[in-house]
């Protein structure tokens, strides 16, 4: 509806300015010529402020045909010179769109403008992000790109690999950067072109292989990330690359997940010990990994300790009866396991966060106030 507004009084300004031009082209003409009876007409009875022009700045989210034609129809308008309407588009949405409408949006887009483009569930597949490379090369100024659930087989199609590491290679102030659900394998090399670190990196569900995760472990990323996504991806095999990546990030992760990711009992141990050390961790989810309920437990009073840690995800173990326990049962559990494991450290006053996913009930949100614990 706004867009179509949007689209509307462009049309009626430029319809206005056409008017004004015309008024102005009428009066020089019968001033130029002399007339038996003329009238002067006034542009300003017609156009009130008619020498005033705006800026429209605008975040879009679009997932309808409809709603882009009006975006794009407004844009072409913006452009003409006659128009007193200029529309900035900063930050684009754009799903469930397909490849050539995206296509066409973005090429009205002014890239001067734009910073952040989400571009989820529009079947670009390998050869829709190649064509598209050219354009999203354009886009010098973005700093968040998300390219997820596209279907992107980059680590079988090096075209699409080449071309996808040239876009990066352009953006030199991306900081934000989402790639889930492309079957990357062992091809993350690709992000290397990213001269400056990345703030945030989501890379769930992309079918990580060891050459991947050394690569990301060494990487200049590493030292900026403060969200990492690597959920989805089988890295039981892993946990020590896993931990040791873990460790060395420690001064500057704020939130880890590693949700589903084959993690069992005997990877729980290294995970907590290695996440203890990350001194600034304020979310650490867990969930849909393998752990029993005892270790689990444990597991969450001991990083409790993490003084900025506030909400902490994981799942009941596989063999959770239908009928859960009491939630009043399992939060005094928690909260005595909590006790017993702060009487060697100082604690910090606050909320501390238990979410736990049970298979039939859902999740249980277990509220935790740390300072009401007894010693």
């Amino acid at each position: 509806m706004i867009v179509q507004y949007l689209s509307f009084h462009c049309q009626l300004s430029l319809n206005e300015s056409r008017q004004k031009r015309m008024i102005t082209a009428y009066n020089k003409l019968c001033s130029d010529h002399e007339c038996g009876e003329k009238k002067d007409y006034n542009m300003y009875e017609t156009l009130p402020d008619a020498e005033d022009s705006y800026i429209i700045k605008l975040n879009a989210f679009l997932n309808k045909e409809e709603t882009v034609m009006d975006l794009c129809k407004a844009l072409k308008i913006s452009k003409s010179p006659d128009s007193r309407f200029k529309l900035q588009v900063h930050s684009l949405d754009a799903t469930c769109l397909g490849e050539a409408r995206v296509h066409i949006l973005l090429e009205l887009l002014d890239p001067q403008f734009l910073t952040h483009v989400r571009l989820q569930y529009n079947g670009l597949g390998s050869d829709g992000v190649s064509r598209l490379a050219p354009t999203l090369s354009k886009l010098t100024n973005l700093t968040a790109l998300d390219l997820s659930c596209n279907n992107i087989a980059i680590s079988s199609n090096q075209a699409a690999c080449d071309r996808l590491q040239q876009v990066f290679r352009s953006l030199p102030y991306l900081r934000r950067l989402d790639l889930s659900n492309s079957r990357i394998r062992n091809k993350l090399k690709i992000i290397d072109g990213l001269k400056t670190p990345l703030q945030y990196l989501k890379l769930a569900g992309c079918s990580l292989c060891e050459a991947s995760l050394n690569f990301l472990a060494s990487s200049h990323h590493l030292q900026g990330v403060t969200e990492l996504d690597l959920s989805e991806n089988s890295l039981g095999q892993h946990c020590v690359l896993i931990c040791g990546m873990i460790r060395s990030a420690r001064s500057n992760i704020l939130v880890l997940e590693l949700q589903e990711c084959n993690f069992t009992n005997v990877h729980l141990e290294q995970l907590v010990y290695s996440c203890l050390q990350l001194r600034n961790l304020k979310l650490l989810n867990l969930s849909c990994n393998d752990f029993y309920w005892e270790p689990l437990i444990n597991s969450i009073a001991r990083l409790s300790c993490l003084l900025d840690l506030l909400v902490f995800k994981a799942t009941y173990p596989l063999n959770t009866p239908e009928e859960p326990t009491e939630k009043e049962v399992e939060h005094r559990h928690i909260c005595e396991s909590i006790s017993t494991h702060s009487a060697s450290w100082r604690n910090r006053d606050r909320l501390f966060t238990v979410i736990l996913h049970h298979p039939y009930a859902g999740d249980r949100v277990f509220d935790i106030q740390l300072k009401n614990i007894v010693m």
